[in-house]
């Protein structure tokens, strides 16, 4: 185990309650493992998001007030990037600068493939870092347009949200835009699939992460 992971580890399990970072889920192994578990019949926010996307994309772009020059489209937690295709689609119009941020090398790498087959012109600038150091090495004279989906701000207690978001808002300027991608409350009998899928992919994941 690195240093840096140890400690992390310590200070969490010393906590009451308990607590893992789920940025550790994320190793090679772990990433596969999320991407099949958005593909399960049971974990319905990819699929939610992938519908907004397909049908309302045109909305989200001018919602954005795009600049007629360049802009950066920068997905926060980009995953496999699937999703972001659709509107990515609905932005082959637009100068931009595709910025994909995983700490997941192994996703970017497959993500890079897959955009450079399906978008051969696209300006891409893949970053594996934590979220804001990645948006701290890009250029506060370009437009920007962050994307933090799949719910991942769930992922925090409130404390943390809130200041993830007001950290978020310090590193942006005028103009800029967030994308925020939020569930709503849901019952038990729909939520608790969604995390103990049948073919227990999600199980699989946890597990990996111990």
């Amino acid at each position: 185990m690195n240093a840096p992971l140890a400690l992390e580890v310590m200070a969490g399990l010393s906590r009451r309650p308990r607590k893992l970072s789920s940025r550790f889920f994320y190793d090679a192994r772990g990433s596969d493992l999320f991407v099949q578990i958005t593909k399960t019949p049971e974990y319905y926010l990819t699929a939610a998001e992938r519908e907004i996307f397909e049908t309302q994309s045109g909305e989200l772009v001018r919602a954005f007030a795009l600049p007629s020059g360049p802009f950066e489209l920068i997905e926060l937690g980009a995953g496999d990037g699937h999703k972001t295709f659709l509107l990515l689609d609905a932005l082959q119009e637009h100068n931009l600068i595709y910025v994909p941020v995983d700490i997941a090398e192994e996703a970017l790498d497959q993500l890079q493939v897959q955009i450079r087959a399906r978008y051969p012109a696209l300006a891409l600038r893949p970053l594996r870092a934590e979220y804001f150091a990645a948006l701290r090495q890009l250029s506060p004279e370009t437009r920007k347009v962050v994307l933090f989906l799949g719910s991942n701000l769930g992922n925090l207690v409130d404390v943390e949200a809130r200041r993830f978001l007001s950290q978020l808002s310090e590193l942006l300027h005028t103009g800029d835009s967030v994308l925020l991608g939020l569930d709503l409350v849901k019952p038990a009998s729909v939520v608790l699939p969604a995390y103990s899928d049948a073919a227990g992919i999600t199980r699989a994941f946890n597990l990996n992460l111990l």
